[in-house]
């Protein structure tokens, strides 16, 4: 995160332990003075958490509500269709409490040609391989209050089945007599040219006490008092709620305050604040053009010690997400998955973390020869794999079996969509990052021959991402630097490794991505898509990306352009040294994002390992603090995590020359 830090007088001690130089650092004496941070950088709001109603990308270093607007009253998962007669009509009814100005879009989840609106005909242009219809209006076509949007002899409408009886939804099978409550809501979708009426946006949590965020020792200070100021513009018939909270742990927990005016705020090391923007009005939002942090500290232990210097700190920076997921908890089919299927057996010759993923992978690819049968089967690998030859289903349920058999070895791994096609990745202990498997290549020979594809960039020499292919495909334009791993084999031979480079046309399906918000589907099978895949996509729980590239999926209502909203990290274990009153201690807190969280796995000097299993609700994300006891010469602090099946994550380090061993 970056930073623009202001100290007024005093605080040298403060200041020298902030890292501040220079003359104002000089000239201070007074053991007490305010430390005030600043946002208001394009990195410092791209780096906050957001809902999809909040833009900071239109003008950089500003936050604005998004001028879009989508009315997606049901999410759609479960569709029927009801057919049409020549007679037959279908309509629904859309409430609007303010008339735009701008431009108006109806969606409908089927080819539909024409319909009417308020009585006008209203043409609709079917979207070429979305199973998606769009209409195009002037928003002054559309009138304060009930709206009647038509469809007069369609073949069929698509309908959410969850929704029954509808509310705005009816149909005529009398050519417009006499209307009945339809089957259920019509999946029809509205978005308007106006602002969101409200969108809310949250920082990362701010230490005070280490205010730039650095892998160093900090001071241990009171804070005696704590304020924030948002600079606001507000025109009429907008607004923007700002508040904050307070806590003395790195992540707000229950032993943090609750969210309140800046000034009833309790003054405390860490915190956080957030902006609520709001309009009324259609063509107005509220700007939230930077914020103001003020606190008061007092030095009570600085942060250097003549006897120590700090010569090593590998610390891990968790980079969360702005929407909860929802983590696969262990799981009686989890233990059957991997006993029935020898899933151990499968990995056992893979050497590192990459080699064992990339077996399993090739191995799931095995199980059946190609996209056949059943494609609305449940996304469950027991289910799926014990189908019948020619009935287990097509790339959706490939993703889905890699992943849950990840899951069952105690790796994390989750399902990505693309344009037409459907993948899995595994979050990479030993790379720290997420690495894209594509479990059914799209390649012509490869489904004769069993195709699997890992994509690696030889510039970073790292396997790559969702995201990452994207972006260099898209958005900087070098396909050429992406290898694919094309991995071949049939029955009778050896896998056949193949390496291959490609133009953008060739990574199309990389053009458009989409994250599913939970990888629990295993023991929860619904909320669910039922015809994920087999048909074009219809629900609206989707996180999709968008950037300059890949503008918004405008049927759908999600969005982000948060790089962590889409891959956030796991498994690391991130430090928060302090001082404390002997020279001889370091208080250490840490924190940690760890699906199916066992505990911290740490040791001093290279000494026992000790586990240590924190506090926190959420069994995925948990917080922890020791004393870390110094002697005289080389210390050396090492802490991991451990998942409920002993994987462990990614390592962080710190050694500390202490007395006589300073160098």
């Amino acid at each position: 995160m970056i930073f623009r830090l202001n100290v007024g007088a005093g605080m040298t001690a403060l200041c020298l332990a902030l890292g501040l130089t220079g003359t104002a650092a000089e000239n201070l004496s007074l053991p007490e003075s305010p430390v005030d941070v600043v946002f208001n950088t394009p990195a410092q709001f791209a780096a906050c958490y957001r809902d999809g109603a909040i833009d900071v990308t239109t003008v950089p270093g500003q936050i604005r509500l998004v001028p879009t607007d989508a009315l997606n009253p049901w999410m759609g998962y479960h569709i029927g269709w009801d057919r049409f007669s020549k007679e037959d009509q279908g309509r629904i009814c859309f409430d609007i409490n303010q008339p735009v100005a701008g431009r108006a879009e109806f969606f409908v989840f089927n080819e539909i040609r024409s319909a009417t609106l308020n009585g006008q005909a209203l043409p609709f242009t079917p979207f070429a391989g979305q199973g998606w219809s769009g209409a195009n209006i002037d928003g002054t076509a559309l009138r304060k209050g009930k709206n009647e949007l038509i469809f007069t002899a369609p073949s069929r409408l698509a309908y959410d089945r969850d929704i029954n009886p509808p509310v705005n939804s009816q149909v005529s099978r009398d050519g417009g007599k006499t209307w009945q409550a339809a089957p259920g809501e019509y999946l029809v979708r509205l978005r308007l040219s106006r602002y969101a009426p409200t969108g809310t946006v949250t920082s990362p949590v701010l230490d005070l006490a280490n205010p730039l965020d650095e892998n160093r020792i900090c001071p241990q200070v009171e804070v005696k008092s704590v304020n924030g100021e948002a600079e606001i513009e507000s025109p009429a018939g907008t607004r923007v709620e700002f508040q904050m909270r307070t806590g003395d742990t790195l992540q707000p927990d229950a032993h943090w305050s609750a969210w309140s005016a800046p000034k009833k705020v309790k003054p405390a090391r860490f915190l956080q604040w957030q902006a609520i923007l709001r309009s009324t009005r259609p063509n107005a939002t509220p700007i939230l053009k930077s914020v103001r942090i003020t606190a008061g500290l007092i030095l009570k232990i600085p942060a250097d010690s003549p006897r120590r210097t700090l010569l090593e700190f590998q610390n891990a920076a968790i980079l969360r997400g702005s929407y909860p997921f929802g983590f696969q908890l262990p799981s009686a089919k989890l233990v059957r998955l991997r006993a029935e299927w020898r899933l151990d057996d499968i990995v056992k010759p893979g050497q590192t973390e990459l080699e064992k993923l990339i077996l399993l992978r090739n191995w799931v690819r095995r199980q059946w020869p190609a996209n056949e049968g059943n494609c609305q089967r449940p996304w469950d690998a027991l289910n799926i794999l014990a189908a019948p030859a020619g009935d287990h289903g097509m790339c959706t349920h490939f993703a889905v079996v890699f992943t849950q058999c990840a899951q069952a070895l105690g790796y994390n791994a989750r399902q990505i969509i693309l344009a037409h096609h459907y993948v899995a990745e595994f979050w990479s202990t030993d790379y720290k990052k997420w690495i894209l498997m594509d479990v059914e290549a799209v390649q012509a020979e490869a489904p004769s021959r069993w195709g699997t594809a890992l994509y690696w960039d030889p510039q970073t020499d790292q396997p790559l991402s969702a995201i990452e292919i994207h972006r260099l495909v898209f958005r900087d334009h070098t396909p050429g630097r992406i290898i694919q791993k094309l991995v071949l084999q049939t029955a009778e031979g050896p896998a056949e490794t193949v390496d291959r480079r490609y133009g953008e046309n060739e990574y199309r399906n990389f053009f458009r991505i989409g994250a599913l918000v939970r990888n629990n589907y295993l023991d929860q099978s619904e909320p669910w898509e039922t015809a994920h895949g087999f048909d074009y996509y219809h629900c609206d729980e989707y996180l999709w990306w968008r950037d300059d590239a890949a503008p918004l999926v405008r049927q759908f209502s999600r969005h982000t352009d948060r790089e962590g909203d889409m891959d956030w990290t796991l498994n690391q274990a991130a430090l928060r040294l302090t001082a404390t009153e002997s020279p001889d201690r370091l208080a250490v807190q840490v924190d940690t994002v760890t699906p199916n969280f066992k505990d911290f796995w740490y040791r001093f000097n290279g000494g026992d390992w000790r586990a240590e299993k924190g506090w926190g609700s959420d069994p995925h994300s948990r917080q922890a603090a020791f004393d870390w006891p110094l002697t005289d010469g080389t210390n050396t602090l090492e802490i991991t995590t451990r998942n409920l099946w002993g994987r462990e994550g990614s390592l962080s380090r710190v050694v500390l020359a202490v007395g006589r061993a300073r160098r």
